[in-house]
């Protein structure tokens, strides 16, 4: 099964390089964000929010070839160790947001980081073996698991509350607006500082493993 999906890919890589360029974009970081601008400022700056949020990977798309310093600056020596370093603090961020929505179920925040070590490990013993296909394709996977993990935390935290909804308000005042439009904006030049992108580019021009070559533009725009 897995190498029937494996030669899929290798033959028309764009629509799996389109879901992995998304599942590696809107994490727990995104869901977090857009739960906390909802219960501050209301529905439709959230909204707002989530519509830049979707935005920022066709924005990588469309520009980053546009300027080609880009990726020559973020492949160098400097830019590598500073990415690094920003990935300890996505890796802390995303920590965070799953602990604190197990936290609100009864599975609770020390079984929330049990499920978090043990899906970390697994993935990081499947990249060994296969590397960038490897990533592509289990970004798929994992979001199919991510939909159904959000549904049995949303059934739990209903059950575990007695079906107490928190009031959310629709946030058409122009404070509200201005902060969805505002954390928008911010999100915008953020895959411009991703790694994982800049590996896929690489990836896509080399062609060792005889992977057909795409356009990224179109890949990071669907």
């Amino acid at each position: 099964m897995y190498k029937k999906i494996r030669n899929k890919f290798r033959e028309k890589p764009t629509l799996f390089y389109a879901c992995s360029i998304v599942a590696s974009w809107a994490g727990v970081g995104s869901l977090m964000n857009f739960r906390t601008i909802a219960l501050d400022y209301g529905a439709v700056p959230a909204i707002i929010w989530a519509v830049f949020n979707s935005l920022a990977c066709i924005t990588f798309g469309l520009f980053v070839d546009r300027v080609p310093s880009i990726r020559r600056i973020m492949q160098s020596k400097v830019m590598f160790y500073f990415i690094g370093l920003l990935t300890l603090f996505q890796t802390w961020t995303q920590m965070s947001g799953i602990y604190e929505i197990f936290g609100d179920t009864p599975i609770g925040t020390s079984g929330g980081m049990v499920i978090v070590y043990i899906t970390c490990a697994a993935f990081l013993i499947m990249l060994l073996k296969d590397g960038m296909i490897r990533n592509v394709l289990s970004d798929g996977f994992s979001w199919l698991v991510v939909y159904g993990l959000l549904g049995v935390v949303v059934v739990a935290a209903l059950i575990y509350t007695r079906g107490a909804f928190a009031s959310i308000d629709m946030g058409t005042n122009a404070s509200g607006i201005k902060a969805g439009v505002y954390n928008g904006l911010l999100l915008l030049p953020g895959p411009f500082a991703c790694p994982y992108y800049y590996s896929l580019y690489e990836y896509n021009d080399s062609n060792s493993d005889g992977t057909r070559r795409g356009n990224i533009k179109i890949h990071a725009g669907l």
